[in-house]
């Protein structure tokens, strides 16, 4: 509480002077200087990136490009030698700075004239679970993956079927979430195990915690593909990720498919963007057709980008949730199939 804050500083300051010497707090900053410096690493790998990114910039001749890329580089400069020299200010020395193996990362950010430097946690972006071994061409952010499958709250509904599977990740998410399993359960390296106060054993306990609360997993789910590559890509994601026998990828194309029961839950990400190259109007209208036909009883989930095609499914959806993948604005459409009238279906 406010107070209770107010009275630690009332207690600190009533500390007598002479308990805390010039010489233990030299030792405590030499004691965290090498660590505290490594930090600087992951600005310098920044550095690298960007240097690379302006080589390309000039290649294809976007001038304002490379010049945004470089005002960036500027920055980074100016905060990695206002960062070293503080610290050279107060020991006396400036260090070097580990640009390959940091230990502690920073994180600087710029906005107008202010600057904030903050301890980076982990060390990477937390949406990296790093299952993803097998290649494609236009992966699903594994974070963006798993908003979907909590939104779609399947669990009652049995089985769960991605017929437009790419590199697996939805059924990845949707196993993990069933099983309960941690999203980073197989990282084992983060920044702050390299903090000075990182306490190992605490860290050990919390991972108890949460493997204790993983569960037998239930429903059924299926993949397919009519890409073979993409077939393989997934199984090998799916098998990183420990579900491999839980979670067969099939290769088989989604206007072949049937439905194996009455109930289920369709959840899917239809090719949308160049790189995949498939923007056809006819290929949604398609989509329509085939659900309406083979998945009576099922609940279709349809994640896309191209909300123009989209309107050619046909069906009217229940739902409309509007949702960012990177810079492209997408939607996430729930259908309910069912046969005959909705008003017959109600009654």
């Amino acid at each position: 509480s406010e107070n209770e804050q107010e009275e630690g500083v009332d207690v600190l300051d009533k500390k007598p002077k002479e308990e805390v010497s010039e010489r233990t707090v030299e030792e405590k900053l030499k004691e965290s200087e090498d660590k505290l410096l490594r930090s600087l690493a992951e600005i310098e790998n920044q550095r690298r990136r960007f240097e690379k990114e302006i080589k390309d910039a000039f290649e294809f001749g976007s001038f304002n490009f490379a010049k945004e890329i470089l005002a960036i580089l500027d920055n980074l400069q100016r905060a990695k030698d206002a960062i070293v020299d503080h610290f050279r200010d107060q020991v006396g020395d400036r260090p070097n700075v580990d640009v390959i193996n940091p230990e502690i990362a920073l994180q600087v950010y710029v906005f107008k004239n202010e600057v904030s430097i903050l301890l980076d946690a982990s060390g990477f972006s937390l949406h990296k679970r790093s299952y993803r071994k097998g290649r494609h061409p236009a992966p699903l952010n594994e974070v963006l993956a798993a908003g979907i499958v909590k939104m779609v709250n399947w669990n009652e509904l049995g089985t769960f079927i991605d017929p437009m599977c790419g590199s697996g990740t939805l059924l990845i998410e949707a196993a993990w979430n069933s099983f309960n399993i941690p999203p980073q359960v197989l990282n084992t390296q983060f920044a702050f195990m390299n903090w000075p106060n990182f306490d190992p054993h605490l860290w050990s306990k919390i991972q108890q915690v949460s493997m204790d609360k993983m569960k037998d997993i239930y429903g059924n789910f299926f993949g397919f593909d009519m890409n073979k590559k993409a077939v393989e890509s997934a199984r090998i994601n799916i098998r990183e990720a420990k579900v491999n026998e839980e979670v067969p990828v099939i290769p088989k194309n989604f206007f072949q498919l049937t439905a194996e029961d009455n109930r289920g839950v369709l959840v899917f990400n239809p090719p949308y963007d160049e790189r995949l190259e498939q923007n056809d109007p006819d290929f949604y209208a398609s989509i329509g057709d085939r659900l309406k036909q083979e998945f009576q009883g099922y609940e279709a989930w349809v994640f896309t980008g191209n909300l123009e095609a989209a309107k050619h499914i046909g069906l009217r959806p229940s739902r409309r949730i509007s949702l960012q993948n990177g810079d492209i604005d997408c939607k996430l459409f729930k259908f309910e199939l069912y046969a005959g009238s909705k008003k017959h279906r109600n009654e």
